[in-house]
Order: structure tokens, then C-alpha cells, then sequence
């Protein structure tokens, strides 16, 4: 790669916009959903991209080739230039993918979506682009719980997504955040949805649709005769979203529950559930 100089380099880290925000429980705010795992896990940007991404795609245009990757230089941890049917954007590569190795797995680190890609699609990231705060920010919708405590129904994950995505700017008021963790639990409001006067809350919308519950209606109680005993008390917040960023857990909410139909449980997420054998 002719242009390594002027790489972000393996030592640099992009700031995140999470730390660039003095994030008030007082003020509403206004984002979109890029991504979603569940009402759990899911991804908001609140800054614009637009201009980002016009960057990437002029300078890539013009210099891809000076900043072509081969397998051997590519790591984990490496920031990039990705390259999909969307355009160009910033990403981190995060895992090897192990049945073919000249493929890697890479987390788009301003929308919160992981993706495989042939190493031919990813491009050195220019030191201009490593300035700018790495813009998707974790989030979890706040004081909401699955019905049966611990999963996500497909139903509830589907109302979700479809009320959130398209890129529909949302009111966001935090409830709480986790600053270690870089985590906001927020009430999403659409404008547009107005109700005697008043707008809803997507909190409240699936709450009312008996797709989810208040949180301080969860039961301590496992259902009983499981062959699979939880070890977490709240596993609907597994896996958490840095397992999902780093390439440790599947990547959607579908390809989970596929697997856990072939895997045992235990052993696709071992820290999670312990096997008991039937009496």
C-alpha cells in the first residue's frame, strides 16, 4: 500500500461521538435508528453522515488503488475504508472469517452494522478520516422488557425496526446511560404519530400491543422444566452490544434464533446458559 504513511495507524483510536456529547436527561434530542438487534440492542446516529459520506466516496474514487489492502496487512482491530453497494464507509475489522480467510468480518463503526467483506472491498483509512468521532452510538429502549422476560419475540422485533427504520428522524429523551459502557436507554418518540394530543412513545407503542412490559413487571422466576437454565438475571440484554460489534456473537437477532434451532444453547452461548439434564 503506497499511502501507509498517511493511514490511520494501527496504534491510533477514533474518538467515539458518545464522549463528544453532554448527554442531559432534561433535553430531547433527535436521531435515527441505523441499526437494530432487538429493542436491547439497537443503533442511533445523531449527527448528519451525508457529508461523510460524499468524502469517502471522492477520495476513494480517485485513490482507491493507492490504498488497496492484500490479506497479510489486514488485522483485527485495523480501521478501513469499506466498500458495499451503498458506497464507501468507515469501518473496523473485527473478526477473520475462519471458512474463508481473504473474507473479514467489519463493524461500520458510524451506523452499528457488522459486515462480511472480500478483502478486495477494503481500502487503508486515510488519516482525515480517523479525526472524525466514530458517529453510531449503542442504545437501549428504556424500562421496557420482553413479555416472557428473557426473549424477544420475532413479532416484537419486527414492530421495532419497522416503526424506527427508513431513516425517520426521532425525538430521544435519555433515561439513563451507562458511560462505561458508552450505552444511552432512551424513549424514542416519532413526531409525526400524534394521539389526542399527545405523541407516544415507541416505549409505550409496544407495551400496548402486549409485545413488551414495563421492566418492573419482570419476574425472578425461570419458567420451570427448562433444560437450559439462564446464569443472567436479565438475558434479554444478551448478548450485550459489544459482543455483537466484535464479532463474538451472531450478528442479527434472526441468525441467533436460527442457530439456537441447530446449537445447543449452552454451547452457542456458554457464559449464558448452563444445560440441565431432564429428570
Amino acid at each position: 500500500m503506497a499511502s501507509h504513511e498517511k493511514t490511520v495507524g494501527c496504534n491510533n483510536i477514533i474518538p467515539n461521538f458518545f464522549d463528544k456529547v453532554d448527554w442531559n436527561n432534561k433535553d430531547v434530542y433527535h436521531g435515527f435508528v441505523t441499526n437494530v438487534y432487538d429493542p436491547s440492542k439497537f443503533w442511533m446516529r445523531f449527527a448528519e453522515v451525508g457529508r461523510l459520506q460524499d468524502m469517502l466516496r471522492e477520495f476513494y474514487q480517485v485513490k482507491k488503488n493507492s490504498f488497496a489492502l492484500t490479506p497479510d496487512v489486514i488485522h483485527v482491530n485495523m480501521y478501513c475504508a469499506a466498500l458495499d453497494q451503498d458506497g464507501f464507509h468507515r469501518a473496523k475489522v473485527v473478526r477473520v472469517d475462519l471458512r474463508e480467510p481473504t473474507n473479514f468480518i467489519v463493524f461500520y463503526i458510524d451506523h452499528g452494522i457488522i459486515k462480511r467483506l472480500h478483502f478486495n472491498k477494503l481500502y487503508g483509512l486515510h488519516e482525515q478520516f480517523g479525526a472524525i468521532p466514530a458517529l453510531a452510538v449503542r442504545c437501549v429502549l428504556a424500562n421496557v422488557a420482553p413479555v416472557d422476560n428473557e426473549n424477544w419475540s420475532s413479532e416484537a422485533v419486527r414492530r421495532f425496526s419497522s416503526i424506527t427504520g427508513g431513516e425517520k428522524q426521532l425525538g430521544v429523551r435519555i433515561s439513563n446511560m451507562t458511560p462505561e459502557r458508552k450505552v444511552l436507554e432512551v424513549y424514542l418518540v416519532d413526531p409525526s404519530v400524534e394521539r389526542g394530543g399527545r405523541t407516544p412513545t415507541v416505549n409505550h407503542h409496544l407495551i400496548s400491543q402486549n409485545l413488551a412490559k414495563n421492566i418492573w413487571h419482570l419476574s425472578n422466576q425461570p419458567p420451570a422444566g427448562r433444560v437450559y437454565t439462564p446464569l443472567m438475571k436479565y438475558m434479554y440484554l444478551y448478548p450485550i452490544h459489544e459482543a455483537i460489534e466484535n464479532g463474538t456473537a451472531p450478528s442479527t437477532w434472526q441468525l441467533t434464533e436460527n442457530l439456537k434451532e441447530c446449537v445447543a444453547w449452552d454451547v452457542l452461548f456458554p457464559e449464558l446458559f448452563k444445560y440441565t439434564p431432564p429428570k
